[in-house]
């Protein structure tokens, strides 16, 4: 439990809104492509008023993505050590993008704000655009918007 959760909704929603920003490390729990419910670390890379759009935070990388060349090079390293927030060493898997509805971000949150974490390094997200731009799975537009997007926060 944190200090939020004793705030009235109207506060803590305004304070969750704030706070879900390009850059920021949440937890959600989503259905993956397995088709089952997971909880899982996302680096928020837009947020609008309908959606919300991530990358997923992975604790290795999958025998399926090291299987594929072009999956794997987009596999990104967070490190621990400069991301205090995080348990161990991760992969973001920047190949692709998952857009969630903004309005059921912010409701999970409400009911999990120590779910709210720190923010990426310059570093991290200067390397997720290289990710971004070498997936197989993105087109230009999209890599060109997420790039605009990370833009000021990348080094």
């Amino acid at each position: 439990m944190t200090l939020g959760d004793s705030f009235p909704t109207d506060i803590k929603r305004s304070s969750i809104c704030r706070q879900i920003v390009v850059g920021r490390v949440i937890k959600l729990t989503r259905r993956m492509d397995d088709g089952d419910l997971h909880e899982k670390r996302y680096i928020v890379l837009h947020v609008g008023a309908d959606e919300t759009r991530a990358c997923v935070i992975n604790s290795s990388v999958s025998h399926f993505i090291q299987s594929r060349p072009k999956l794997l090079q987009c596999q990104v390293a967070m490190s621990a050590a400069a991301h205090g927030f995080m348990d161990h060493d991760s992969y973001v898997d920047g190949s692709r993008t998952w857009i969630y509805d903004t309005e059921s971000v912010v409701e999970e949150l409400m009911n999990h704000t120590d779910w709210i974490l720190g923010m990426a390094t310059a570093d991290l997200c200067d390397r997720l655009i290289t990710a971004f731009r070498r997936s197989p799975n993105l087109s230009v537009a999209d890599v060109e918007f997420l790039t605009e997007s990370l833009r000021p926060i990348a080094s």
